[in-house]
């Protein structure tokens, strides 16, 4: 009898599993929609617009943190710059089909997306091989490309999580060996982008 009893209420929860899991898949939109909202962990406000069915632009300011290193002669060299920072970005979303049929939720852009960058911020960092700190700041420039996650839970806490690869470039002060001459001019290399964001969206639940 406990048995039988016990092979019962499996069979029950299991039946309440899939009809909560069919519950929530009604309610998933098919579509992105536009997204405002204000940052904490790097203070600042994005706005995200729906430009199709699962693609949007994506525009972020913010004062961010950048870390330079250089290594040489066995000795790390690290230093980080806090600057004022613009963000614009294309983001396509990717797992929806997949979100959808493991039952999870997708509402207010809660997905994975590819997409791309493209950033400017002021800052002072070195760019570039033998570079030197500015004595000023001025603008730097990142483009690349991304992979990340973004939820928006109900209880309007946001997360958003992207990494990728990309060109860092400016006018920099840098040792041109070839001369033996302090120089300026612009400078390049190759970068990993990549934010993590904590927030709350706004607008109506």
């Amino acid at each position: 009898c406990n048995q039988q009893a016990a092979a019962q209420s499996k069979e029950r929860y299991e039946a309440q599993k899939i009809k909560d899991r069919n519950e929530v898949l009604q309610r998933q939109p098919e579509t992105v929609i536009d997204v405002a909202k204000a940052t904490f962990l790097f203070p600042g406000f994005s706005y995200e617009k729906s430009i199709g069915k699962f693609q949007t632009l994506h525009a972020y300011a913010l004062y961010n943190i950048y870390t330079y290193s250089k290594s040489g002669y066995g000795v790390t060299e690290s230093k980080n710059y806090f600057d004022p920072t613009l963000m614009l970005g294309y983001r396509y979303y990717c797992n929806y089909n997949r979100r959808l049929n493991m039952g999870k939720f997708t509402e207010r852009n809660s997905m994975n997306y590819v997409g791309a960058l493209a950033q400017v911020f002021f800052s002072k960092i070195p760019v570039g091989d033998n570079a030197y700190e500015n004595s000023t700041r001025r603008p730097v420039y990142i483009f690349g490309v991304l992979y990340g996650l973004q939820r928006n839970y109900k209880s309007r806490f946001s997360l958003d999580i992207n990494f990728g690869l990309g060109i860092i470039t400016s006018k920099s002060h840098y040792y041109n060996a070839y001369t033996g001459l302090n120089t300026e001019g612009n400078q390049s290399q190759a970068t990993i982008p990549g934010q993590v964001t904590l927030g709350l969206w706004l607008g109506k639940r």
